[in-house]
């Protein structure tokens, strides 16, 4: 750690602090594009993140299809995000979208709460962060309806 430190203190009297920043967010900046390029060629996947937003430990299911920019698919009640794939709207959009279907609450393969006040709006707004956070995505549409 001391060897790091140094070394950036020596980085710094050479060029500045200012171009280290510059240099240091156009590593980051490249490194951000090129984890994008890579994870297009992932196949799609099926993936389960833990709702720690709000920390009540109730799992959210969620399904990845596609590539493009994030479109969260919030489904209705009774329902869960394999209706969209049924109804034919992942076929139709994930060569434009990097689609993000989740089971609410209470439904599908997601965490069945058995106290009531758990599946408030609140805690359903949570649980879409908590994906969006465990893919690492910082903003995302969405496309939802009835609940």
């Amino acid at each position: 750690l001391e060897v790091g430190a140094r070394a950036m203190r020596q980085l710094a009297a050479r060029y500045g602090v200012d171009t280290l920043r510059e240099v240091g967010q156009a590593l980051l900046d490249h490194s951000e594009r090129a984890m994008r390029a890579a994870l297009t060629t992932l196949p799609d996947g099926v993936y389960q993140a833990e709702d720690f937003v709000d920390g009540d430990g109730i799992s959210t299911y969620y399904e990845i299809a596609g590539a493009g920019p994030p479109l969260v698919m919030y489904h209705g009640l009774t329902g869960t995000g394999e209706r969209w794939r049924d109804c034919g709207y992942v076929d139709g959009l994930r060569d434009h979208y990097t689609l993000l279907l989740l089971d609410a609450r209470g439904h599908g393969r997601s965490g069945k709460p058995h106290d009531p006040t758990l599946c408030s709006r609140r805690h359903r707004a949570a649980d879409v962060l908590a994906v969006l956070d465990a893919e690492g995505i910082g903003r995302a549409a969405f496309w939802g309806h009835s609940l």
